[in-house]
């Protein structure tokens, strides 16, 4: 996967509870009588999320959920919009555990956007952390079982 570090929007962000992340992409001012921009036109885009460390509180319990939205204010509080849900990532989940998402290119995003990690079950320990970005390829590659003999 090939990151531009523009878009890496959380860089080892330290999440304890539910939070945006650290920064946010501006799309730039929208023209007079524009509602949105595209984002990808043309070209897929994607967003990922990477557990950096073990997911883990004092009760075990607490699930990390993390989504990619946008919004007309840089702390996406005033109506934020949903785009992407990546997934949830469980109690106890072990680092390094990868969520992907396919940015829809029909869409219009507002002027920022951003990822939000909503903690449930409590919160989590100081340690936890995530990176988080949007990228035009994923890494996608799988190993199979060698078909290959050597004699």
């Amino acid at each position: 996967m090939i990151l531009d570090n523009e878009l890496v929007l959380s860089d080892g962000q330290l999440v304890t509870a539910s939070a945006i992340s650290t920064d946010v992409y501006d799309t730039g001012p929208l023209a007079s009588g524009n509602t949105g921009v595209a984002l990808g036109s043309g070209a897929p885009l994607y967003v990922f999320v990477i557990n950096n460390t073990d997911l883990d509180d004092t009760g075990d319990d607490s699930t990390a959920t993390v989504t990619f939205e946008s919004d007309s204010t840089a702390n996406l509080a005033t109506s934020a919009t949903v785009h992407v849900t990546l997934g949830t990532f469980a109690a106890n989940a072990a680092a390094g555990q990868i969520l992907y998402g396919t940015l829809p290119s029909t869409t219009n995003y507002e002027r920022y956007v951003g990822f939000r990690f909503t903690v449930a079950g409590g919160n989590l320990d100081g340690d936890v952390s995530f990176t988080a970005g949007i990228t035009r390829d994923i890494d996608a590659w799988i190993a199979y079982a060698s078909g290959m003999n050597f004699a």
